[in-house]
């Protein structure tokens, strides 16, 4: 008991002591931040003072707080970090910072569009918070998609929850941009994104994408996100594997050989019929998406069931009134806001079209059926019209010559008529004349 009186009594200096040197070493490297190295230095000696109360009181062996190693990006951080007091009694650990997004958000290997994408945290899902930087705008997460894996999340749509006190501020990793110059050495790996199909596995709907080994090695590994640009909906597959095949049950082939095919699903998606899906694609020389990779992207247009089988309830339609529509609909251009400026679209809002055709399930969207159905109804509508104008055109046109011709008979009668008249004189006054010369004879 004396040795325990003892070495509580040595513990407040010690911690002193520890605490001081952790903030004034000379020539110490930083860690992430002072904060970290003086937690690190701290726990080590709870470690020694733990073990010395346990020889001199004989108790069970004491666990000793985990030490933790400075943080790199792709490496998991400490989740927490215990406190102690000058009894050696732990406090409460402070909750684990985990974050959730309002919008479906891509994750990164760096803090921006430039580093490549790894993953995505969903709306509704939550993952672990590791490190952020400086300014709080990316936060460095436990990847939802790679267990064990981590990285970075845009804040924009971001909210943290737990003790953010103590995360370590790190360090963004270098942009992808190389500096390297290519070499003939250089793996020549390539593939192509070439179509799209669509398969219903009971509730849900997958979205298959056909790719071609285009390069001269062998693809093992793929991450593939995709995103309904109509819904703002993203899911991520990492695969060390293949598919064959678009069925629910596809038969799986481990690599990629140099000029074959196969398909990479996506899913499940709640209804991307009629939207726009834009496909990320990276494949990789080695599993675990390890080794030479290359990176594709590209939108489809995915196509509505359309078949008489698929309808019911159906009306004809007043094309000439959706025409009328059509011309009051405001057309503008714009983007979307978690798009860039530059990439800007044009056509109109969902709720006034909707509104104005009475059509669409959810106001906020606008169908690509409804679209069509409108743009081939408008079509139809202005064929009516010019149609119409060349009935009435070619009824001008007969009106016009028949006027025309009864113009020049009401005008030639009295010129003939004339002509015959004097034609007439004249030969009477030709014949008058010779009578006379006859008679002086």
């Amino acid at each position: 008991m004396k040795g325990s009186s003892l070495a509580r009594l040595l513990v407040v200096p010690v911690v002193l002591l520890a605490a001081a040197m952790a903030c004034n070493l000379p020539g110490a490297a930083p860690a992430l931040d002072s904060g970290l190295a003086a937690t690190q230095t701290i726990q080590a000696l709870a470690t020694a003072v733990a073990a010395t109360l346990q020889s001199a009181e004989g108790a069970a062996p004491v666990e000793a707080p985990g030490a933790t190693a400075t943080v790199e990006p792709g490496t998991p951080a400490p989740t927490a970090t215990p406190s102690l007091t000058p009894s050696i009694t732990p406090t409460a650990t402070p909750a684990v910072p985990v974050v959730q997004v309002s919008q479906n958000t891509n994750c990164r290997s760096g803090p921006g569009k430039v580093y490549d994408l790894l993953g995505a945290l969903l709306k509704g899902e939550q993952a672990v918070v590791l490190g952020r930087t400086a300014d709080s705008t990316y936060w460095y997460i436990e990847n939802p998609d790679r267990p064990g894996g981590s990285c970075w999340l845009w804040g924009r749509y971001a909210s943290v929850s737990g003790d953010t006190v103590g995360l370590p501020v790190l360090t963004p990793p270098p942009t992808p941009t190389s500096t390297l110059t290519p070499t003939a050495t250089a793996v020549p790996l390539d593939f192509a994104i070439q179509d799209y199909s669509v398969t219903t596995c009971g509730p849900n709907i997958y979205l298959n994408f056909l790719i071609k080994n285009t390069g001269s090695v062998p693809l093992e590994s793929s991450l593939t996100t995709a995103t309904d640009l109509d819904l703002s909906e993203t899911r991520s597959w990492t695969r060390d594997q293949f598919l064959s095949s678009t069925s629910c049950i596809g038969i799986v082939v481990g690599s990629l050989a140099p000029g074959a095919t196969a398909y990479l699903a996506s899913g499940p998606f709640s209804s991307p019929h009629g939207h726009t899906v834009r496909v990320t694609i990276k494949a990789c020389a080695q599993d675990g998406l390890g080794g030479a990779c290359a990176e594709k992207s590209r939108d489809f247009a995915i196509a509505a069931p359309s078949d008489a089988s698929f309808k019911e309830n159906r009306r004809p339609v007043d094309e000439e009134a959706v025409l009328e529509r059509l011309m009051r609909l405001s057309i503008t251009t714009w983007n979307y806001r978690e798009m860039d400026e530059g990439a800007r679209h044009i056509g109109p809002m969902a709720q006034e079209f909707n509104e104005l055709f009475g059509v669409g399930a959810d106001p906020r969207y606008i169908s690509v059926v409804d679209a069509q159905g409108v743009a081939f109804a408008s079509i139809q509508a202005l064929n009516e019209r010019v149609q119409a104008q060349e009935a009435r055109l070619a009824e001008l046109e007969r009106q016009v010559a028949e006027s025309s011709n009864r113009a020049r008979s009401a005008w030639l009668l009295p010129v003939l008529l004339g002509f015959l008249a004097g034609a007439a004189g004249a030969w009477g006054w030709v014949g008058l004349r010779a009578r006379r010369r006859r008679g002086g004879h």
